[in-house]
This record gives structure tokens, C-alpha cells and sequence, in this order.
């Protein structure tokens, strides 16, 4: 069961990190000083990649695999995402939340996140930006959609490219026009 405080909202981003992306999606959330939680690839990391531009802005760095292949269709799903929580250990990074692709996971799935002390964190509303073709319309239709305790679903891809320069704007001050805050992640049982 997930409760957030009333009027609260969490913004999770999957597909990351992306070089034209990223650090606009960060930027725009620090300068607002809203908290993001960003779901990662493996295989999009590279040893150029400031994790700082994260952790030091309050942002939160979580697991979404080594590939972007489902459970299961992906026999080496579990050596790739030891593979990243190993990089993201030797920059000091610390992930608690894990996602797997597509919302699809089994058994062994939960159990792998067990033993690696991570939490599942999956989302409620889907904002299809990746499919967005003007961001003023698609931050409209997000906003009137979205409701108190929701954890959206949005992407830091080649998909949202051209979406975030402005479309998060727009999203962050409609959502405020609604009495709707940005906020943490909260899990109870």
C-alpha cells in the first residue's frame, strides 16, 4: 500500500540517463527545489557521468536494470542489474528503489530485490510523454488527470527530447495551480 500526504504528488523518471535530457529534467526540479526519483539503465551509463548532479540536488537514484528487455525475455536481467548497482556503488551511490522494465517482474524478480535490499517502487499513472507531440497540450491533459497520492510515470530519453525544454514547466506549474505538491515516496504496509 502506498500513502503520500494529502495533495502530493511523486515525479519517477525511467529510461535514463540521457545526455540531452537529463540534465534539464534536474535542473528544472533543483530550481524549483522538488525532489525526482530517476530509474536507470546500465548500459546508459558511462564513465563520464556526473552522479552528483543527482545526490547533491536531492534528487534519488533507483534501479531500473542493466537493459531496457523485461524479466522475462531477458535471461541475464539479474548480472545486469548487479552490474549497475556495482557501478553506482563505486561512485558512492546509493540506490534503494528498484523498478524492473515495462512494470513486468516475477517471482525471482521480487526475490533478487530482497536480497539486495531494494524496494519495489512502480507507478499509478502513466503520462505517455514519450509519445508527445506538443508539451503545452500534453502537461494540460497530465494535469487534469492526475490526483492526490498519484506517482507518475514519465521518461529521460531520446523519446522526451524535444518535450522536456518546456513540457515539465508547464507540468510543475499546473500541477501547482491544482493544490498539488511534488514530493517523496512514502511505503507503508
Amino acid at each position: 500500500v502506498y500513502k503520500h500526504p494529502e495533495g502530493e504528488v511523486v515525479l519517477t523518471f525511467d529510461d535514463g540517463p540521457h545526455e540531452m535530457v537529463t540534465e534539464n529534467i534536474l535542473n528544472t526540479l533543483t530550481s524549483r527545489n522538488l525532489p525526482g526519483y530517476f530509474f536507470i539503465l546500465g548500459n546508459k551509463l558511462n564513465s563520464n557521468f556526473n552522479f552528483s548532479m543527482y545526490t547533491e540536488q536531492g534528487h534519488f537514484v533507483c534501479l531500473h536494470g542493466g537493459n531496457h528487455l523485461p524479466v522475462n525475455m531477458n535471461k541475464d536481467w539479474q548480472s545486469g542489474m548487479m552490474a549497475t548497482l556495482h557501478k553506482l556503488k563505486n561512485v558512492n551511490v546509493h540506490v534503494k528503489y528498484a523498478r524492473p522494465p515495462y512494470g513486468l517482474f516475477n517471482r525471482r524478480y521480487l526475490d533478487f530485490l530482497k536480497k539486495n535490499n531494494l524496494e519495489l517502487m512502480m507507478w499509478n499513472h502513466t503520462t505517455y510523454d514519450y509519445k508527445a507531440k506538443n508539451p503545452k497540450q500534453w502537461a494540460e491533459q497530465v494535469v487534469s488527470q492526475t490526483k492526490s497520492g498519484d506517482i507518475l510515470l514519465l521518461h529521460d530519453s531520446h523519446k522526451t527530447v524535444n518535450l522536456y525544454t518546456e513540457g515539465l514547466q508547464y507540468l510543475l506549474d499546473g500541477l501547482g495551480k491544482r493544490g498539488l505538491k511534488v514530493g517523496t515516496f512514502n511505503q507503508t504496509v
